[in-house]
Parts: structure tokens; C-alpha cells; sequence
């Protein structure tokens, strides 16, 4: 895909069209699961701002091949959004090739696994017939009889379908008995560590005290004076001085 980029401005045109599928350069090999089949088909939009190109838009392309999930024929349509963001050169730049910037952003696109269609159901296991054709008549080979069922036969074990796994046994609860003033159980022990730090916080401490204004002793923060029983200027308590 040839751009020129004489004509681009800010606004930008929009383009749409398609490059033969030579341009995807492929190289035919027994170990590729698909090809391109078809050309490669772009839709952009492109804009210059000074010497900056932004290209923005889709290019997909057709493809066939095996489909890897039942083996039958593939054709399916692959694309990918394209953005792109290249600096020009001051002068002389009259296109781009943008080729092989949408080549990649198809080829990216490209599953590991290619399928014929997304919901694709696959192979029977049994017959090997594909089950998109329709249902092959084998069945699901639950009623077959198995050599696990013939050993439970033989040592007159349960018979089962070795499909249907058997149900589990009903183990009785034992009844538990209601306790009087039961404890709630911590669920896991404390450390030595956390006990320690929370006993390390019960320590004594010294209370604040304060020189009353009265006769001068000592008397704790927000309290009467023991020595004279004054409180904040006045007689609060009276002080029995015999004891003394």
C-alpha cells in the first residue's frame, strides 16, 4: 500500500482498497496450517501534523487452510486494527510503502490454533467422524460394557458406570452437646511476643502535681489540697490537723 504524503494535512483522507495476495510474500511449506487465499483489504485513515503520519483503520485478508480441531477445510476472514505513527524526514518524502506495516498487523492477528468457526464441535472420539456433518450413530459409549464393571461383577463388588462417578456415603453427625457458660476458644494461640508487649503497658506511673497557691505543698492536678483543703481559691475540704 503506496501513501503519498504530498497532499496530507490535519484533517486527513480516508482510504480503501486492496494489494494482491503476493503481497503477503508467502512461502508455500507442508508444515503450514494455513495460507492466504485472498488479497489484502485495508481501510484508513491517515493525517500529517508537521512531519508526524498517523494512520489509523483495518486491514484484514482471507484465509484457508485445515482446521485444527476436526481437520475439515478452513475459510475464514482475519484482520486486526491498524495505528500507526511514523516520523518523516524534513524533505524529499513524497510516499510511504505502509505494506508491510498492515502485512504484520494481519499476520499478528492469526490464531496458534486455527479454527473452522469459532463454536467448531470437533471429532468423535469413537468414529472419528466430525460432528458438524451431523451425529455419527455411536453414541456417547455410556451403555458399553467395560472391563471395570466386569472386575465389580466378578469379585461382587458395586457395578456402576465407570461415567457416573458413586455417590459419596452420608457420614451421621454426631449429636454434640450443649454446654453451660461455655468459653469462646481463640482460634489460633497468641505468641510469647504479643503477650509480652501488651503486659510491657501495664506499668505505674507517676502522677502530675502542681504547688498549691494557698500554703505552697504539693497537690495533684485538679484536685483539693490534703494540706490545707483548699480548691481553686476557697475552703473545700476541711482537714483534720489532730491526726497529724
Amino acid at each position: 500500500m503506496i501513501l503519498p504524503v504530498a497532499t496530507l494535512g490535519p484533517d486527513g483522507v480516508d482510504l480503501e482498497g486492496e494489494d494482491p495476495v503476493e503481497a503477503f510474500a508467502w512461502t508455500d511449506s507442508p508444515r503450514e496450517v494455513v495460507h492466504p487465499a485472498g488479497p489484502l483489504r485495508w481501510k484508513l485513515h491517515a493525517a500529517l501534523f508537521g512531519r508526524e503520519l498517523v494512520v489509523t483503520g483495518r486491514a484484514e485478508a482471507l484465509f484457508e487452510g485445515v482446521c485444527c480441531r476436526c481437520g475439515g477445510p478452513l475459510s475464514r476472514v482475519w484482520g486486526d486494527s491498524v495505528t500507526l505513527s511514523r516520523e518523516l524526514p524534513e524533505e524529499g518524502v513524497s510516499e510511504v510503502d505502509l505494506t508491510s506495516d498492515l502485512r504484520e498487523a494481519i499476520l499478528l492477528a492469526l490464531p496458534n490454533n486455527p479454527l473452522c468457526a469459532d463454536d467448531c464441535p470437533g471429532l468423535c472420539p469413537r468414529c472419528g467422524k466430525r460432528r458438524a456433518d451431523g451425529p455419527c450413530g455411536c453414541g456417547d459409549g455410556k451403555d458399553e460394557p467395560n472391563a471395570f464393571g466386569a472386575l465389580d461383577a466378578l469379585f461382587g463388588g458395586p457395578t456402576h458406570d465407570r461415567h457416573t462417578p458413586p455417590e459419596p456415603k452420608k457420614q451421621p453427625r454426631t449429636p454434640t452437646k450443649k454446654r453451660r457458660n461455655a468459653m469462646a476458644v481463640p482460634k489460633r494461640k497468641k505468641s510469647k511476643m504479643k503477650i509480652r508487649m501488651r503486659k510491657a503497658q501495664k506499668k505505674a506511673e507517676i502522677p502530675a502535681t502542681t504547688t498549691c497557691p494557698a500554703c505552697g505543698a504539693p497537690v495533684r492536678m485538679h484536685r483539693a489540697c490534703p494540706s490545707c483543703g483548699t480548691y481553686r481559691g476557697r475552703k473545700a475540704v476541711t482537714v483534720d490537723t489532730a491526726k497529724e
